[in-house]
């Protein structure tokens, strides 16, 4: 795995302490590490398929199949803008604000491993051709499953008033991607059976925004022989919103199965599609934001 990533950012103090800055960052995979499927051409006819680790569009990881086209390089692209203001800390209060523009672009949206520990360190982008091509014949590019355009964060603390110190963290973020998908099976070769995104990514728009506020409270009392217990709430997920954060986009658990010559010419899909079981929970949500969390604690000092 091979990336490059730069940076450039300003940073300012104001007179009356206020730090402001502003940052871009931008980060790009120059070449992946990742298990690719290759297509062997029996001599008796038959063709079956094998894993090899190579860096899908490069090498042994470029020609998998010779009835496909080349497999495009892995693409993912980060580009971001954030800016910042944090007030100067006093006795009492105290805040940072936060805002970022992002865009995490391509075909390659990484290592599973990266979003579910158990399932290891691979991903199935290059399993076979047909995952990175979309009905039309193209290359499939787009908003990676992880994008979110733009998202706000607030921190702040106040106190104590009538005893009781405040601390308030509020988050904002646009949803993320859900694009249509369906199963691609070469005909003839056993495990070819693969997801492809026959609209592109992000054909079904995103996942509702997603919001979360967690609201922290403090209070101190003043006990005999410098003693001070410390009584703690911190209500987190405070309006309980049960946001949808996945969405089912999967439109059949059944495989299509056609030549590869004519899928990769392009196809309708719907059509094609018309003799597939619908998968019941297609357009349904099969995550949601965690439910509120409630703490509460003491604490001795001495």
């Amino acid at each position: 795995m091979e990336s490059r990533d730069w940076s450039l950012g300003l940073r300012n103090q104001l007179t009356n302490g206020t730090l402001v800055s502003v940052t871009y960052l931008h980060r790009e995979l120059v070449r992946a590490l990742d298990d690719v499927g290759i297509i062997d051409d029996n001599p008796d006819g038959t063709r079956t398929f094998a894993y090899y680790v190579a860096s899908p569009g490069f090498g042994i990881g470029r020609e998998l199949s010779s009835k496909a086209p080349p497999m495009p390089e892995a693409v993912r692209d980060y580009d971001s803008i954030i800016v910042e203001a944090t007030s100067r800390p006093t006795s009492r209060w105290w805040a940072h604000a936060a805002y970022v523009w992002s865009r995490l672009d391509g075909n390659y949206s990484g290592v599973q491993a990266l979003r579910n520990p158990e399932s290891g360190n691979t991903s199935q982008f290059a399993d076979t051709v047909s995952t990175a091509f979309d009905a039309s014949g193209k290359p499939t590019y787009g908003p990676l499953e992880t994008d979110r355009p733009h998202q706000f964060t607030l921190q702040t603390y106040d106190g104590p008033i009538a005893g009781v110190t405040f601390g308030l963290a509020q988050y904002v973020g646009s949803g993320t991607p859900v694009s249509l998908q369906l199963r691609y099976a070469i005909p003839g070769v056993a495990g070819s059976n693969r997801n492809f995104y026959p609209e592109g990514r992000g054909s079904l728009g995103r996942t509702p925004t997603l919001t979360q506020t967690d609201l922290l409270l403090r209070y101190d009392i003043a006990l005999p022989r410098s003693l001070t217990v410390r009584a703690a709430v911190d209500l987190l997920i405070l309006f309980d919103e049960d946001t949808e954060t996945s969405i089912v986009g999967l439109y059949s658990q059944q495989a299509l199965s056609f030549p590869e010559e004519e899928f990769y010419s392009g196809f309708d899909w719907e059509q094609k599609a018309t003799k597939l079981r619908k998968n019941a929970r297609f357009g349904n949500a099969s995550s949601f934001q965690a439910p509120r969390e409630s703490r509460a604690g003491l604490r001795l000092s001495f």
